[in-house]
């Protein structure tokens, strides 16, 4: 697996998003199709 860099933005949201969603695992597969 390869760490993903993303803007302050994106995280702030993406971690909103999981606050949302009751998620309380830190840990995240992402898969991004024709990467690479």
């Amino acid at each position: 697996m390869t760490p993903v860099n993303m803007s302050d933005l994106a995280y702030k949201e993406f971690k909103n998003f999981i606050k949302e969603n009751n998620v309380n695992s830190n840990i995240f597969r992402i898969f991004l199709a024709g990467n690479g």
